[in-house]
């Protein structure tokens, strides 16, 4: 699942680009691809993916700036998403939204440690 999620934050774009330039005749061999997403993997997916105005903040920084970096979701935010989309999230779906939260902050983490 968290190859799927990578693809959306990192490929897309350049999928996106490739059909309005209507060069998406040869997708499937294409490495920017889009990964499958195995259904067993779709409720927990579509709460985390609507669930991207739920991360809660903190700065890092100091006299030079600062700078907000996600410290991890605000869960009450995400169950109220579900709800609002009438999904009644199993734990083991809450389970698969955690392994993409801590994949996210890992992901963001990095960027931010290339940057430097």
């Amino acid at each position: 699942m968290t190859d799927v999620w990578e693809w959306a934050v990192t490929k897309a774009d350049y999928c996106q680009t490739c059909q309005d330039l209507g060069q998406d005749d040869d997708c499937a061999s294409c490495e920017f691809h889009p990964p499958t997403l195995d259904r067993l993997n779709y409720t927990a997916y579509e709460v985390w993916a609507r669930s991207q105005t739920q991360w809660r903040y903190s700065t890092i920084g100091g006299m030079g700036g600062s700078a907000p970096i996600p410290t991890g979701l605000d869960y009450a935010g995400v169950f109220a998403m579900a709800k609002s989309l009438d999904i009644d999230l199993a734990p083991g779906d809450v389970q698969k939204i955690q392994l993409l939260e801590r994949y996210e902050l890992k992901r963001i983490r990095e960027l931010i440690d290339n940057a430097k």
